[in-house]
Order: C-alpha cells, then sequence, then structure tokens
C-alpha cells in the first residue's frame, strides 16, 4: 500500500519537465486576466494551464484513444501534443511563430529608443573589402546569405566599439518545441527531466547552436570566396566587429521559457525605456521607490508581453494543426501536403504589443 500511494505522489515525467524549464515568463499568463479584447483567447487559456503545469492537453484527448498521425513522417499524435507541435507541414507553419516574436521583440526595440532594421541583407556592407563583397552579392541569394531577423544600429558599445559611442548588435529570433526523446533513454536531445550540473537547459542549448552556425556560415564564406593577404578572415573578422562578436539569440521555448540574453535584454529596454520623460509620470509613487516606480513598471509589461506571447505561440501551434491528424499514417502525409503555398511573412502588419486599439488593454496588466 505505502509502495502505492508513493508512486501517485511522485511527480510524473511531464511534470519534471516542466518544472525544470518553466520560468519567470512562462507564468506570466496567470496574472494577466483574460479580456473582451482577447489577449488570451479561451481555446488558448485552457490549453495554457495544462502545458504550464505538466498535464495532457484537452486538445489532444479525442486523438489519444485509438492511434491518430500527422505530418510527413506521419508522427504519432501523443497525449500532450508534442508530435503536433513539432510535425513537418508543407506552407512553413513555423515561421508564422517566428515572425511574430520577431515583430514583437523589434517593437520592444523601438520603444527603448534603438534603431532596427528587420532581416538587413547588407549587414557586412563596410565591414568587408569591397570587391568580396560584391562576389558575395553575386553568389549567395536569400536563402544562402547571412541575414539577421534584428540588426540594430545604435546599441551600447563594449570592447569592440574601438572608442565608438554606439556599435552594431545582432539579434537572432529561435522558437524551439520539445523534441523527440531518445528510445533507449526517455530524453529528448534538448528537453531533459533532469539535469546535472554541467548541462543546459533547452533554450541555452539552442542559443548556442545559434552561435555556433553565424561562426560556421561566415567561416564557409571565408573559404568559398577566398582569403586575401592583407585580410585572410574577412567574414569572421566584420562578425567580430558587431557587439559581443556575434550574435545574440532570442530563444523562447516550448514552456514560454527564455534564455539568459532574452532575459537581460528585457531589463536592459525596460531601463531605456523608464528613462525618457515621457515616462516620468507613469505612477505616482516617487522615483526612488522600491516598488512601483516606473521601470518596476515597465519591466512588468514586457515581461507579460513577452511570456503571454510566447505561451500563447505555443498552444496555437498545437491548436491550429489539429486540423491536420488524420487516422493512418497514409493519409496523415497526404493532409500535411495539401498547403503548398509557403506563408509570407508581413512586416507592415502591427504586432499586438503596438497596436494602438490594445494599449488600453496592455496598461490594464500591472494593474492586477
Amino acid at each position: 500500500m505505502k509502495s502505492t500511494t508513493n508512486a501517485l505522489l511522485s511527480p510524473t515525467h511531464r511534470e519534471k519537465l516542466s518544472f525544470i524549464n518553466c520560468d519567470m515568463f512562462s507564468a506570466q499568463f496567470l496574472i494577466a486576466l483574460p479580456t473582451s479584447t482577447g489577449i488570451l483567447p479561451n481555446k488558448v487559456l485552457l490549453e495554457m494551464f495544462p502545458l504550464h503545469i505538466g498535464l495532457p492537453s484537452p486538445a489532444m484527448r479525442p486523438f489519444v484513444d485509438e492511434p491518430h498521425y500527422i505530418g510527413h513522417h506521419s508522427q504519432e499524435v501523443d497525449e500532450f501534443g508534442d508530435s503536433v507541435a513539432r510535425a513537418m507541414l508543407a506552407g512553413g507553419d513555423f515561421i508564422r511563430s517566428h515572425g511574430e516574436m520577431q515583430t514583437l521583440m523589434n517593437d520592444i526595440f523601438k520603444k527603448a529608443g534603438f534603431v532596427t532594421t528587420l532581416e538587413a541583407a547588407n549587414m557586412f556592407h563596410g565591414k568587408v573589402p569591397n570587391n568580396i563583397l560584391k562576389e558575395y552579392v553575386r553568389k549567395f541569394r536569400h536563402k544562402d546569405a547571412v541575414i539577421p531577423d534584428i540588426l540594430i544600429h545604435n546599441y551600447s558599445p563594449d570592447v569592440n566599439a574601438s572608442g565608438a559611442s554606439t556599435m552594431q548588435a545582432i539579434f537572432d529570433v529561435k522558437t524551439i518545441r520539445v523534441d523527440k526523446p531518445n528510445a533507449a533513454t526517455g530524453q529528448g536531445v534538448m528537453y531533459k527531466t533532469t539535469l546535472q550540473a554541467f548541462e543546459k537547459p533547452a533554450t541555452e542549448i539552442r542559443a548556442t547552436g545559434c552561435r555556433r552556425q553565424y561562426a560556421t556560415h561566415t567561416s564557409k564564406l571565408d573559404r568559398d570566396l577566398g582569403q586575401p593577404p592583407d585580410n585572410p578572415r574577412p567574414f569572421t573578422n566584420a562578425l567580430n566587429s558587431f557587439h559581443s562578436g556575434g550574435v545574440h539569440p532570442l530563444v523562447f521555448g516550448a514552456f514560454g521559457e527564455t534564455n539568459e540574453t532574452t532575459r537581460k535584454i528585457i531589463k536592459l529596454c525596460a531601463k531605456l525605456i523608464a528613462s525618457k520623460s515621457s515616462n516620468n509620470n507613469i505612477s505616482p509613487i516617487d522615483a526612488n521607490g522600491k516598488r512601483g516606480n516606473a521601470y518596476n513598471i515597465i519591466i512588468s509589461q514586457l515581461r507579460r508581453a513577452v511570456g503571454c506571447q510566447s505561451m500563447r505561440l505555443a498552444v496555437e501551434e498545437k491548436l491550429r494543426r489539429v486540423q491536420y491528424i488524420r487516422r493512418t499514417p497514409q493519409a496523415a502525409r497526404q493532409a500535411a501536403f495539401l498547403n503548398k503555398a509557403r506563408q509570407a511573412r508581413s512586416r507592415h502588419a502591427p504586432s499586438w504589443f503596438n497596436n494602438s486599439r490594445t494599449n488600453q488593454t496592455f496598461s490594464e496588466f500591472y494593474a492586477y
């Protein structure tokens, strides 16, 4: 009887996974009440609570009693919807979540006073010799070129600034989902239920991989486009001339969590926004007080905007893919190729964070 009781009280594999990976951004939806404007729609909110505490997904309940499949590789649907969220579908469905987080972070950067460019195709101009740059522009198309998600032109300087008052900084947005566990260990490559002292959480693993991709890509450009004697590594040296000598990954995970770089950037943006004269009267409390000053209010707003958006996108990736679930593997593969047109990102539509119609609702966040 005692062993049965202990088995019932011990946390499940999913509960451990949720507990290890959730952070302060994952829990922001708990204090951001839903409103009539639909910041957190009812169907999304119902999925957020099970995701946060490691329970099965209500939306997957009709598909787990009997085998159901989804995606190009006919993955079997699991009770948590992980296979649904990571399934490969025609049309580039992942680009939708990526684009919304990219637009949100770009809006936050602009509010902090940064001058930004989305997907700057000319990031090497002025940093690489002209003859090599012409070859780079001629040979490498959009797919093969190094194009950052967000390029900031007036970031605070570091040791690479060479005395300049500002410098450029590269930011790359990454979204990840719970990866398929290994059959032998039951652990995923990134998402694990136990972390040793030397192991990193999933968001940090993805961030390290992002930095390595940039370094590998520039090294390949150096080999392909020649190495002049006076500048043997033109593209690598150009990458090192940016802030921190590379890229700043902004990673958003399957549980709404973020990496350490994103948390630091949010704090920096909150300080810059709070320092503006237009925000002097945002709080009736003394600016020197520990609670209720402009910085605390703004960082609370930014954390809830990022946390709610990240959790909402993780849930919506499952919900909008339900229509591709089928009873047989063959039908699942056929359904996965129905939408052949690639979804295009719109750079002109305002994000939820920067939409004037939601500003009033957004200001209600910190009131609770």
